[in-house]
């Protein structure tokens, strides 16, 4: 039996609609992706106390940024931590 490839959808409800009647062991060219890929490593929470005025600054520019005041502030460490690494490798 031939194998089947994945189409371009239009829509999600059309992509169900496929996945509905079709099987991964039908799909051609899929191959075995290792498991530790799709595990989420494991976050640990870091409490950091700022002046109230500096948090009522931080939520309004994440409110500005359609984001939440938290994820805000783990971008900005995470953006920084790389530029460190870039710099003092």
């Amino acid at each position: 039996m031939a194998k089947a490839k994945i189409p371009r959808f239009r829509s999600a409800r059309e992509e169900a609609e496929w996945w509905d009647t079709h099987d991964v062991t039908e799909i051609e060219g899929l191959e075995v992706v290792p498991e530790e890929i799709f595990v989420k490593p494991k976050k640990q929470i870091v409490s950091v106390r700022l002046e109230r005025q500096l948090v009522d600054l931080l939520k309004r520019i994440a409110r500005e940024k359609g984001l939440g005041h938290t994820t805000l502030v783990r971008l900005w460490v995470i953006e920084k931590l790389r530029e460190h690494q870039k710099t003092n490798a």
